[in-house]
Formats: structure tokens, sequence, C-alpha cells
């Protein structure tokens, strides 16, 4: 039995045509791991359906973690950082509000100052 490492960016449909290749020439059953899932190529196989068998089982392992808790969980923990990010952006925006409120009174202050320095003052 041979082993075919796939190379890095390599698809599922070129490694299963290289395992097949691979097995023709060495008349023998061909292995390989793509992505953590063991694939087998027998010579004169159809690379077609080592690429379906893979995607199915992609499939089927992507749907056994969306109905684990542990999906669930990550979900969860994801909307709560969005949360949180989302109210400290706002919580910063008010900042940004806030100073720019205490600068605008400020500034009134000082005109009407000068103002009240201009003015005479009433007398009762």
């Amino acid at each position: 039995m041979k082993t075919y490492e796939p190379s890095a960016g390599e698809s599922i449909e070129t490694t299963a045509q290289n395992m097949v290749q691979m097995a023709t020439l060495f008349s023998e059953v061909v292995t390989a791991a793509f992505n953590d899932i063991p694939l087998d190529a027998a010579p004169n196989g159809d690379p077609k359906a080592i690429a379906e068998g893979y995607m199915t089982e992609m499939q089927r392992r992507s749907d056994e973690y969306r109905a684990s808790p542990e999906y669930a969980a990550r979900q969860m923990f994801t909307e709560s950082d969005r949360m949180l990010t989302t109210m400290r952006a706002d919580r910063d925006a008010y900042r940004i509000r806030a100073t720019k409120a205490e600068q605008e009174v400020a500034e009134w202050k000082r005109r009407f100052d000068a103002l009240l320095k201009i003015t005479p003052e009433h007398k009762e």
C-alpha cells in the first residue's frame, strides 16, 4: 500500500486524480489524508467518486458539528462577543459626543463671559 501526500493548496479533484494515477502505476491501493479525511484509490479507480466521497464526508462532519453543543456554545459566544463590541463602540461614540458637547458648553460660556464684560451691569 502506497501513501500519497497532497500538496498545500491542491484541490480534492487533483488529489483524487493523482492518487488513481499512482495506484494504476504501482498496481496497488494508494491512501491519502485530505483535510484529515482518509482516502483510498484503487488501480483504474474513479477520481470523481473519490472526490464525491470526500465531499459527502465533509458535509456529514459539518452537519454533525452544527448539531453539537459545542457549536451552539460557539455561536452564543460569538453573538455575545459581537454585542460587547457594539456596546464598546456605542460607549466610545457617546464619549466623543459628550466631549464635544462639553467643548461647546465651554465655548458658549467663554462667549457669554466675554459679553458680560462689555455689557453694563443692571442695577436694581
